[in-house]
């Protein structure tokens, strides 16, 4: 089922038949994750109204026919530890709210060019920001592959 919904969306997203078969699961979950740039950001919700980051983070890679946990807290253990100078696109990236802090309240879906996508509080929307901002880096917390 998630294939013909992958074939659609590259289809619709102006690919060709051949590539959109032959789409990377990091393209599939870029091109996914984009397609939700600028949906509202509500705290605690699952897509109703909008989403908040962990929310979107599960629905872009449920839609992308993978299974991940609720919460930021629970997404940190899934997947493979990433080093921050080997991130690629479709890694999660986790951050804490305090420069030094030890408890992950963000995550946000890496795209390339050293950029990600996030359901952001501060923008009250889904955006996309550079992971390696001084703001990110000071409150960097962990890096994760799923896929």
């Amino acid at each position: 089922m998630w294939v013909a919904s992958l074939l659609l969306q590259s289809l619709l997203a102006g690919a060709s038949l051949s590539s959109a078969y032959s789409a990377s699961p990091e393209d599939v979950i870029e091109r996914t994750a984009s397609s939700y740039l600028g949906e509202h950001y509500v705290w605690g919700d699952a897509g109703e109204n909008g989403f908040d980051c962990s929310s979107f983070v599960q629905s872009v890679f449920r839609q992308s026919g993978y299974s991940l946990p609720r919460t930021s807290r629970e997404q940190v253990a899934y997947g493979a530890p990433v080093a921050l100078e080997n991130v690629r696109a479709g890694d999660l990236l986790f951050f804490t709210t305090h420069i030094g802090g030890h408890r992950i309240t963000h995550v946000g879906i890496a795209l390339s060019g050293n950029r990600m996508i996030h359901a952001a509080k501060g923008h009250h929307r889904v955006v996309i920001s550079r992971w390696d901002s001084r703001y990110f880096l000071e409150r960097w917390y962990a890096a994760r592959r799923p896929v």
